[in-house]
């Protein structure tokens, strides 16, 4: 009788936990089921931001090794520009009336002008990034209009100044190529002024394009959203190593975007 009972009971215990288990089993396979899409979800993402961050990385090396190779042209040509002006001055003055020269003249005016923008910002590298810039302005008719001293910022590292004023800059082109109408200008204005223990540079562009813009983030209207993302990650990527930040401001015919960062 106690071995019959025994059994009994076990086999009572088996039932019960089998039962249990029956039970229980759907929802515990889709506890585990979320736990691999949560795992697999993480794991797509994490390799998407990794794949970003190399392009960011591999972008900003291609345009710092560029603006360093630039550096010499530019520095010749800061020393013949005001040589030039004086040549054409001295021309002018000694030049008879004849069409021709007067047209050989004026090419060569033109010349001129395409290299006149020479900046001195307190930073070669930035000086580089606004000259070449500038020359892509000129060649859309945009009006490239520049105010910045950027004496007190040595602290702020090369691939990062290549990172902000770049991609701003290039977004701005980008946006006043949009513009259609006569009647809207085209232009870009870039200040910056050391206010308050920070350094505060405002970029501001005419557009014609519409922008939505929810907690301080661009959402475009660009097909390939992916690789558009990446230069506005790769601004903010480098503003945020400084403890800084970026504020953004829209209307419907100018685009405002204002960077602070702290110094001491």
């Amino acid at each position: 009788m106690i071995k019959n009972n025994i059994e009994y009971n076990n086999i009572i215990y088996t039932v019960k936990v089998s039962s249990f288990i029956k039970y229980v089993f759907p929802y515990i396979l889709s506890v585990i089921n979320i736990i691999l899409i949560f795992i697999f979800v993480k794991s797509v993402k994490s390799e998407k931001e990794k794949v970003k961050m190399e392009l960011v990385n591999e972008k900003l090396d291609m345009q710092y090794k560029y603006y360093l190779m630039v550096k010499e042209s530019q520095e010749k040509m800061k020393r013949i520009y005001h040589d030039m002006n004086n040549h054409m001055e001295n021309i002018k003055l000694l030049k008879n009336s004849s069409e021709e020269v007067n047209k050989y003249i004026n090419n060569i005016e033109n010349e001129v002008k395409s290299t006149k923008n020479i900046y001195n910002t307190g930073n070669v590298l930035l000086d580089i990034i606004l000259y070449e810039k500038s020359k892509i302005c000129i060649e859309n008719n945009i009006d490239f209009n520049v105010g910045i001293d950027f004496s007190q910022c040595d602290f702020i590292e090369m691939i990062d100044i290549s990172s902000i004023f770049s991609n701003l800059i290039e977004n701005a082109i980008e946006a006043c190529n949009k513009i259609d109408d006569n009647n809207i200008e085209k232009y870009i204005l870039i200040k910056s002024t050391f206010i308050k223990g920070y350094y505060v540079v405002r970029f501001e562009n005419s557009k014609i394009n519409k922008v939505i813009i929810k907690s301080n983030k661009i959402f475009t209207s660009k097909k390939d959203k992916f690789f558009h993302g990446i230069g506005l990650e790769s601004i903010k990527s480098s503003i945020k190593k400084y403890n800084g930040e970026l504020k953004i401001r829209d209307s419907e015919h100018k685009f405002i975007v204002t960077v602070h960062i702290p110094f001491e």
